[in-house]
């Protein structure tokens, strides 16, 4: 029988501490924000599908000006019929809104059994995950909280996983 300090990690190194450090200091279990908001996702079939790649952008024009225009782009593979170019509506325009409406437009229409690795922009990426408790409990009076609310929504109804990045 093998005793329990074989299996530990080496903590010989302040390298190898450091990465105990690291491990530990993961919130674990459904006392997780983002386990208690989206739950664990797993595929429903057997054969899981190759993960979908969907690059999303956001770009503003003219800020501070009477003229300003907002869109979206979304890319999903050469002729995929998920590619779109979107006009951002609203009265609050900017390219984070941008960003924040190319993943809601992205992941709207998008099956929600397929796995999918989704490419956005750092402000949308900390919204959905470092602030996204926060913004949750103040009922999304955040900026572009409408979005997000959106988003959360959709990716609660998912039955495969989703990937940030």
């Amino acid at each position: 029988m093998r005793s329990s300090s074989s299996s530990a990690l080496p903590s010989e190194t302040e390298l190898d501490r450091l990465y105990i450090e690291t491990i530990n200091s993961v919130p674990k279990g459904r006392e997780d924000p983002l386990v208690k908001l989206y739950g664990y996702t797993a595929s429903m079939v057997s054969n899981v599908p190759t993960p979908a790649q969907i690059f999303t952008a956001g770009i503003c024009m003219n800020q501070s000006t009477s003229f300003m225009k907002a869109g979206s782009g979304i890319f999903c593979g050469t002729r995929s019929i998920h590619n779109k170019s979107i006009r951002v509506p609203g009265p609050s325009i900017s390219e984070d809104r941008a960003h924040a409406y190319a993943l809601w437009r992205a992941i709207l229409d998008f099956p929600l059994d397929r796995p999918v690795i989704v490419y956005t922009s750092s402000y949308v990426l900390h919204a959905l995950t470092t602030y996204v408790d926060r913004n949750c409990r103040v009922n999304w009076s955040c900026a572009n909280g409408d979005i997000f609310k959106n988003i959360v929504a959709k990716i609660q109804l998912r039955t495969a996983w989703m990937h940030l990045s």
